[in-house]
């Protein structure tokens, strides 16, 4: 039943074509034997992994938005990049996609991306090199089944224009089609609103976190 499961991922992103999802399930293991650092101890329990899970740095929001989909929101500010490397943050973003990738809802429905990107600092940039930026394009696109079907870059500071632009050049054309950049927060737009309520408070980028927490604690421990 769990090897069902698993290879489900794959069969649903590509929509049930078989070579197709053969060749996404070459490249997912394929990453993990080139890049072994990003996904080894995702473990909840690993210290710097649940330290930045519990600052509220990556959470899957417990409510769905209004087309069905997992919502996971990330806010730059609740990484500390002084204390915490590049290493770290891709390791919290890889144990949330294994924990999320086995429901059927989402591998159906797909995920909304919510990138609060106040307080990124010069600290969180000086963290990844272009090589870097270029492993993970890859692995967003390439060898991760999920279906990214919207990602909203919210207050990007100047100095990180450029980085952000590298970024989505690497990206396939679908996915650059997905992408939505706002200086500001817009509280109307639907995305933003999830079960009637803002996804970030008005008062500032912090999330009341701790359901969403919860969702993932019990997502990792089940996995």
């Amino acid at each position: 039943m769990a090897n069902s499961v698993f290879l489900l991922r794959f069969l649903r992103t590509k929509k049930f074509s078989i070579p197709l999802a053969q060749e996404m399930l070459e490249r997912y293991l394929t990453i993990r034997q080139m890049y072994p650092d990003w996904f080894r101890k995702l473990d909840i329990d690993e210290p710097a992994v649940k330290e930045i899970i519990e600052a509220g740095y990556l959470v899957p929001l417990p409510e769905r938005d209004d087309f069905g989909r997992r919502v996971i929101l990330r806010c730059a500010a609740n990484f500390d990049p002084y204390k915490y490397t590049a290493t770290d943050m891709v390791r919290v973003h890889s144990l949330l996609v294994e924990c999320l990738m086995d429901e059927e809802e989402s591998q159906v429905r797909g995920y909304t991306h919510i990138n609060d990107e106040t307080g990124l600092s010069m600290g969180h940039i000086s963290l990844w090199s272009l090589s870097d930026i270029r492993k993970m394009s890859k692995c967003v696109q390439k060898s991760t089944p999920m279906r990214h079907k919207s990602s909203h870059f919210l207050n990007i500071p100047h100095y990180a224009n450029k980085i952000m632009e590298f970024f989505i050049m690497l990206l396939n054309e679908k996915l650059k089609s997905r992408i939505r950049k706002f200086d500001q927060i817009p509280w109307l737009f639907p995305v933003f609103q999830v079960a009637g309520h803002p996804v970030i408070p008005p008062e500032g980028s912090t999330y009341p976190a701790y359901e969403a927490q919860e969702l993932l604690l019990e997502n990792s421990r089940q996995s």
